[in-house]
């Protein structure tokens, strides 16, 4: 992984940490593979993923992983708005529409997995 690389994600998750309340998100970077971790303060609970690839492709994977993570153990029920989603993702208002989009796909799936135990 170039410095380059390592420094968007750096920035990525300096902007997005103050999203989690209930826990903390921690990376670690080895051998152009990085090992992210959600660790909820409340439940001693660790959630952890390694992602490898391009830059955008490491990116993508760590702001699906956040988002999921977010959603999972942290979302109170607020209503989303690009806005929101730019300060809580550490991106532009324009890239939050995208995000937003994706958000809204992972919503429909939970609904639908919500929706099928019921």
């Amino acid at each position: 992984m170039d410095g380059i690389t390592l420094a968007y994600i750096i920035r990525y998750l300096q902007k997005s940490k103050s999203s989690f309340i209930n826990g903390t998100v921690r990376f670690a970077s080895e051998d152009n593979k990085m090992q992210i971790s959600y660790t909820h303060n409340l439940q001693n609970l660790v959630i952890k993923k390694t992602i490898s690839g391009t830059r955008t492709d490491m990116l993508h994977q760590i702001q699906d992983f956040c988002i999921d993570c977010y959603f999972d153990f942290e979302w109170t029920g607020q209503a989303l708005t690009p806005l929101m989603l730019a300060d809580l993702f550490g991106t532009t208002e324009g890239y939050a529409r995208v995000v937003l989009n994706r958000i809204y796909k992972k919503l429909k799936k939970h609904e639908k997995q919500f929706l099928s135990e019921i």
